[in-house]
């Protein structure tokens, strides 16, 4: 064990003084100056017609948040935990270290996100050269799409750090340490695919898309490959058989999952696809627009010199090309894409602009310093002016104090709002989506808290009309388009 530690602390230091270690690391604390200044902030409307980012971050840590308030990860039929597993754990330790609130929250996102973009400048940087690293951390981390979720205490950025992750074990290893390195990348992908299930496309189309490069080391490959798809399907088996164990119906667990619609007849294909790229499906051009062409430039660039570049770079184009392919095509056949979705096809984008245009760069001579200057500051400058764009709220900070302070200890809210608003206070929080939590709440849970926007009501208020109709307004809250109320019902018979 020591002498596998100091190999470690030897290979780090080796890392950082070649450049490229340092380059990641200073590329990820950039990351997180960008990242960290508005940590607090309210998510924006506009930028997606979903209700994600005022709902989601509630729902992603709702586990983590029982376990250290209530003393269990699940109160009611809402357990999506057991399919989050690794964001509820790390969200749990960081809540028994600092507390349980939304900046609490959203720091193991920042941090993920940060790491995403070291990651991506470390793999890019060590096999193509550090103009290439900087430059594809840079796509990635200007992007908008990546500043605005990067910073939500949601799925997604957890899931594109473990999928950069996987990439970085798989292609950056040794021949030799094939069965070492295949289990570090089954649990990379197993932490993508525990976290949110949907990473199983990009997953795929990273270990086909490196494996499928031909080469001398092709071999090592398919085998580290196989390796890591043998212990991401067996965690998944020991998964499930510890949930049923538990009494957790897995059926039941996932019903609160949007409806995804994949389709293979081709004339619906074709219709999503249309779609998708003509109307602008949740306007994920608009803000994918700059990434998606810069990676699409340099993916031209790259094929224009495949032939200069070594098997390691050609592994490495490939990854990106496979992870493109299969997950945005996975994409483009579902009826559900909201843009947040695309966060996880960011990566390989940012990785074949890395490629390309540091290679038309080169092509500069003399002039391929200010190229590439020139090039950084019109990201940063894109990236700073999308983040300042709108007008600064911390509405959400506010709330969830008040709330904390107002909610009676050990008291049941009902709301699809509630865990998100509700987040700091010692109470149980219901959502109702779906035929999930459906019924006589008022009954079963004792629900006698709602928070909720004014015209919600109840499914059981027939059955509790007169209680109903005594409720009380405690306060209002601005979130969303419109205000969120908390209403206070009383104990009346029905």
């Amino acid at each position: 064990m020591e002498l596998a530690a100091r190999g470690l602390r030897e290979r780090i230091g080796t890392e950082i003084r070649s450049g490229v270690g340092f380059l990641a690391i200073a590329v990820t604390l950039l990351a997180l100056a960008l990242l960290l200044p508005r940590l607090d902030a309210d998510p924006t409307l506009g930028v997606t017609w979903s209700s994600s980012p005022f709902t989601d971050e509630g729902w992603s840590v709702m586990g983590a948040r029982n376990a250290i308030l209530l003393g269990r990860w699940t109160t009611d039929e809402w357990q999506l935990v057991i399919t989050q597993l690794p964001l509820n754990a790390v969200a749990f330790g960081v809540f028994s270290a600092f507390g349980v609130g939304i900046v609490q929250a959203r720091i193991v996102s920042v941090v993920c996100s940060a790491v995403t973009v070291g990651l991506i400048a470390w793999l890019v940087g060590r096999r193509v050269g550090r103009s290439a690293g900087l430059i594809a951390a840079a796509v990635l981390a200007t992007s908008p799409l990546f500043i605005y979720y990067g910073r939500l205490a949601i799925l997604e950025p957890m899931v594109i750090t473990a999928l950069v992750a996987t990439g970085c074990l798989l292609l950056a290893a040794r021949s030799r340490s094939s069965w070492r390195v295949g289990i570090l990348v089954g649990l990379a992908g197993a932490v993508a695919i525990g976290t949110k299930v949907s990473a199983a496309a990009p997953l795929i189309g990273i270990l086909a898309g490196a494996t499928v490069i031909p080469g001398s080391g092709r071999q090592a490959l398919a085998r580290r490959s196989v390796i890591a798809i043998a212990v991401m399907v067996g965690l998944g088996l020991a998964w499930a058989l510890a949930v049923m164990a538990s009494g957790i119906s897995i059926p039941a667990a996932i019903r609160p999952w949007p409806e995804t619609g994949i389709s293979l007849d081709p004339a619906t294909i074709l219709l999503r696809v249309f779609q998708f790229f003509a109307w602008d499906y949740d306007q994920a051009l608009v803000y994918g627009f700059l990434i998606g062409i810069l990676g699409l430039v340099g993916l031209v660039a790259v094929a224009q010199d495949w032939r200069r570049l070594d098997e390691r770079q050609q592994r490495v184009a490939g990854m990106a090309v496979g992870w493109i392919v299969v997950g945005l095509g996975v994409l483009l056949i579902s009826s559900y894409r909201p843009n947040r979705y695309l966060v996880a096809m960011l990566p390989p984008f940012a990785i074949l602009a890395g490629m390309g245009l540091s290679s038309i760069a080169r092509r500069a001579g003399r002039l391929r310093p200010v190229a590439v200057g020139g090039l950084l500051v019109l990201l940063v400058a894109s990236g700073v002016r999308f983040d300042r764009s709108t007008p600064e709220t911390h509405d959400l900070v506010h709330a969830q104090a008040d709330l904390a302070a107002r909610l009676p200890r050990g008291a049941v809210v009902e709301g699809g709002l509630a865990p998100t608003l509700a987040m700091r206070a010692a109470v149980t929080t219901i959502v109702v989506q779906g035929e999930v939590n459906r019924g006589d709440l008022y009954t079963r849970h004792g629900v006698r808290w709602i928070l909720a926007p004014r015209n919600y009501v109840p499914d059981w208020v027939a059955t509790h009309a007169s209680a109903w109709a005594s409720r009380e307004i405690v306060a209002c809250y601005p979130w969303r388009p419109r205000d969120v109320c908390l209403v206070r019902v009383p104990d009346r018979p029905g």
